[in-house]
């Protein structure tokens, strides 16, 4: 029995089938390993590690860490345990060699999940064997987070929502836009200045792909400037908020879509969404969400996923109900 690198698609591809044949509530898409895998943010690096009897693929893990701290984020003594599979009782041997490896590389904090461009945000509570290999090597057992769900029927009405929840309740006209390449900058600005860490570090990184602004929107207000010595509008407008969407038919598949479509409709994911300093404590977080909801299911998007939150009563507020659970695991090397 040994570990290896895995180097090319036949091997990698081995990998995938075995995974999807271990593990069928989590299927690995094609296009999502070429995304987290082979495409990966600035900064980050990958590994692919197989663990092989006798030629035979037996088990596989996925590494990342990062060769250039990010601010406000991590450091490069984090590192993230992306995907494992191996039998139960050759667990051991791949695990001493990641850490092995992630050790070599300055590695001393590895969590399971939670990493750029993950899979999970930690252990999914089904990998109960698995859970109680990673007590015994020494892991410990952080929170517990969910992936929350809705599937709306076909005659659902669109403005359910804004029944209850509406922007334009509030003195100061309010109002969602898509992002686009003339306000990029816009919304980089806004997120290195509200939510500088991770936030920030993937919308750098997703607003350079192709189709990668067009699933962020921002929360705007009407505001008024100085201008030859009068008050006149500022037709731009002042930025309270920022969402993230994801689609099933768009470029990029945010985490949000990674178990999703499991009811042949058409799916999106909601997420991450955050306000300004001054904006929050006001109530526009609900009817901003609500907004960007309708216009989902304007453009025919039924099942709708909102990935790694505890907040299941916030969002149940809206009807979103929980579709997984997960552990979120931490250990020092």
């Amino acid at each position: 029995m040994k570990v290896a690198d895995i180097k090319n698609r036949e091997e990698l591809n081995a990998a995938v089938k075995l995974w999807n044949e271990r593990h069928s509530n989590f299927i690995l898409r094609q296009e999502l390993i070429q995304q987290n895998i082979l495409s990966p943010y600035s900064k980050l690096n990958v590994k692919l590690k197989g663990l092989y009897l006798r030629g035979k693929l037996e088990g596989f893990a996925v590494c990342k860490w990062l060769s250039e701290p990010v601010t406000d984020y991590t450091s490069c003594k984090e590192g993230w345990l992306s995907l494992f599979t191996a039998p139960l009782k050759k667990q051991g041997k791949l695990w001493q060699s990641l850490r092995d490896f992630l050790a070599g590389r300055g590695v001393s904090l590895i969590r399971y999940g939670g990493d750029p461009q993950n899979f999970f945000p930690g252990l999914p509570v089904e990998f109960m064997e698995e859970r109680h290999f990673w007590q015994q090597t020494g892991f410990t057992e952080d929170d517990r987070v969910y992936d929350l769900r809705r599937i709306y029927p076909e005659n659902f009405r669109e403005d359910e929502f804004l029944t209850s929840y509406r922007l334009d309740k509030f003195e100061q006209e309010v109002w969602v836009e898509r992002c686009s390449e003339e306000n990029r900058t816009l919304l980089l600005k806004f997120l290195q200045q509200e939510f500088p860490g991770r936030w920030y570090y993937e919308a750098e990184n997703i607003s350079r792909r192709p189709g990668g602004l067009l699933d962020y929107w921002l929360l705007k207000k009407k505001t008024r400037k100085e201008e030859n010595g009068s008050q006149v509008e500022n037709g731009s407008g002042t930025v309270l908020g920022f969402a993230r969407t994801n689609r099933c038919d768009g470029l990029y598949q945010g985490p949000n879509l990674n178990w999703s479509g499991d009811s042949g409709l058409p799916f999106a994911g909601l997420g991450p969404l955050g306000l300004a300093s001054r904006a929050r404590g006001r109530g526009l977080s609900l009817p901003f969400i609500a907004e960007i909801l309708q216009k989902l299911l304007r453009q025919g998007y039924r099942e709708i996923t909102i990935d790694w939150t505890d907040l299941v009563d916030y969002y149940g507020k809206l009807g979103f109900e929980v579709c997984e659970e997960y552990l979120t695991l931490s250990s020092e090397l």
